[in-house]
């Protein structure tokens, strides 16, 4: 299925790193509301690109699902240049929309942990 690529502006990724603690409390709250006072469609935006969407796994053990993630994510987003995918605001807004079931998935055991520095790193 054909999607358009979503990034973060620059202020919104500036706003949540330098916020982190309070977004993180949303992000392990599941507290979509929250979520929304920074992601939302003023501070995501539609890139100019398409890409093949599939979704990413999120049920599983990561090392059975890293692997098969990155395979995923290689066929869908190829056609980027290593610019365009080492882009923090790219990652953010891709995240922040189609991949966030997989960054719940991903820090399930950090968040049931609060493990808040350990979900810095991911």
């Amino acid at each position: 299925m054909k999607k358009i690529i979503k990034y973060a502006n620059t202020e919104t990724v500036e706003e949540f790193l330098a916020n982190f603690d309070t977004y993180v409390k949303y992000i392990k709250e599941n507290d979509e509301e929250g979520l929304e006072t920074i992601f939302n469609k003023e501070t995501i935006l539609d890139g100019n690109t398409e890409f093949n969407y599939q979704p990413l796994i999120t049920e599983g053990i990561y090392s059975d699902t890293d692997p098969k993630n990155v395979e995923i994510l290689h066929r869908s987003l190829h056609m980027l240049s290593p610019v365009q995918a080492s882009q923090e605001k790219f990652w953010l807004g891709m995240t922040m929309t189609y991949c966030k079931d997989y960054l719940y998935y991903r820090l399930n055991d950090e968040l049931s942990k609060n493990k808040d520095e350990r979900i810095k790193t991911e």
